[in-house]
């Protein structure tokens, strides 16, 4: 009897509790995590034969070190967004969607991150569908394509005439003559130094190590910005043609997200939405939210992820911008906006025609575990559903007699959740948006 009555005490004091933390307490209802593919090898050269060596898939595919940071990346999403209460204690398939570049880089980073993100099984490694176009011509929103009309704006504007090419690399060697530790380099040397640099055993010329330590990630970053037309080389229309697509999407996710959370029954879509792409995209992305001077003008680091996430409390509801420059830097706070200043803010982005846009359910290819098996060079680990470890009684156990009450105990907790569960939930308050 005495339990009885501790548990109906406990029970009012949950109540109370949770009728002060239902009107008080923030509740986050969605991230969308737009991040960049892991380390890669360099693109265009390698700096030595040597060098070429440490990378066995080649120029510009993913590295082994690569797919081991992408791996704890996810990892520290999963423990951010379980701080958070996002996540569940298992994070099942619905509620975590995946979209990826179908570049095969790419793709791997995506299934690398996502392993550790949504845990694993015992003796099997549990992956969401990796969501992708058919090719790279086909990808309409996670890779920024190249346009000789624009490019040959950017060069009118540097007053630098190469009719009908239009070459980038005459910019980008003018660029490379404003940083003097660089200055006796070409770009694609600049470019591989980086790339070369994050692997321990590269050996690079003194010179050229110098440049990688040094300004090689500004010229990097000046250079990047071209192709999508943001920072020094903002252009209006074309970062809206860059960017449109993507932030359209990620507008209608934020829509989903309130709707499910103002309108009784509302089915809304994974609470936990992440966008596999390229250095390029984050740029733009960074742009539209008005945050890429946390950049500080220096290239993206590999795993660099910008998180969109939303938010809803008795006031109303509020996106959060976090950035997460790569696996050594922390979250970072870096912006906030009400609902409607957001969608004010992106407003010049997703002005589209909607009938346009490659929404997420065209993204119908799927990317596997098994593919990410052989493109590893490894033999592929059986995937299956997760397996929960269940711990064996004790003998003591087995041979205690029951002494509980097991009815009044389930009652009270029953109606302990029914209660808490009826003052958690928010109500069709359309004046919380403002």
């Amino acid at each position: 009897a005495a339990m009885i009555t501790l548990l109906w005490l406990l029970l009012l004091q949950v109540i109370c509790s949770a009728a002060a933390a239902a009107a008080d307490d923030p509740r986050l209802l969605q991230v969308q995590i737009i991040i960049r593919h892991a380390d890669r090898a360099p693109m265009y050269e390698f700096t030595s034969l040597e060098s070429a060596a440490l990378f066995p898939r080649g120029l510009g595919e993913l590295t082994n070190d690569g797919i081991r940071r992408a791996t704890q990346q996810g990892s520290a999403f999963r423990q951010h967004y379980n701080e958070l209460g996002l996540l569940s204690g298992k994070t099942t398939e619905a509620e975590i969607f995946i979209r990826s570049s179908p570049i095969k880089r790419v793709l791997m980073s995506a299934t690398a991150f996502a392993t550790s993100f949504i845990g694993k099984g015992i003796g099997r490694v549990h992956v969401p569908p990796i969501h992708t176009t058919e090719s790279e011509d086909d990808e309409r929103v996670l890779i920024v394509h190249d346009s000789v009309d624009h490019r040959c704006k950017v060069l009118a504007r540097h007053n630098i005439s190469d009719q009908p090419l239009c070459r980038a690399a005459l910019l980008r060697t003018a660029i490379i003559k404003e940083y003097p530790d660089c200055a006796s380099f070409n770009y694609t040397q600049i470019e591989a130094s980086v790339a070369q640099a994050e692997n321990p055993n590269v050996t690079l010329d003194a010179a050229l190590e110098k440049c990688a330590r040094g300004d090689a990630r500004k010229i990097q970053f000046r250079s990047l910005s071209i192709r999508p037309g943001v920072a020094r080389e903002f252009d209006a229309s074309r970062a809206g043609d860059v960017i449109g697509p993507l932030m359209s999407i990620v507008s209608r996710n934020v829509d989903d997200a309130v709707k499910g959370d103002t309108i009784e029954g509302m089915r809304t879509g994974a609470p936990i939405r992440v966008y596999y792409t390229h250095d390029h995209n984050i740029l733009a992305v960074a742009q539209a939210l008005g945050i890429i001077s946390e950049f500080g003008e220096r290239n993206p680091e590999f795993s660099s992820a910008i998180a969109v996430e939303t938010w809803s409390s008795s006031e109303g509801f509020d996106i959060k911008i976090v950035m997460k420059d790569g696996l050594k830097n922390p979250f970072k706070p870096v912006a906030k906006f009400r609902f409607l200043d957001f969608k004010n803010r992106i407003s010049s982005y997703t002005d589209l025609d909607p009938t346009k846009i490659q929404w997420d359910d065209q993204a119908k290819n799927v990317y596997t575990f098994q593919q990410f098996g052989k493109n590893t060079g490894k033999p592929s680990t059986t995937v299956g559903p997760v397996i929960p470890r269940i711990r064996p009684a004790t003998e003591t156990e087995l041979l205690e007699p029951r002494k509980s009450h097991t009815y009044e105990i389930l009652l009270v907790a029953s109606m302990l959740f029914v209660v808490v569960g009826v003052l958690l939930k928010r109500r069709n308050t359309y004046t919380r948006m403002y």
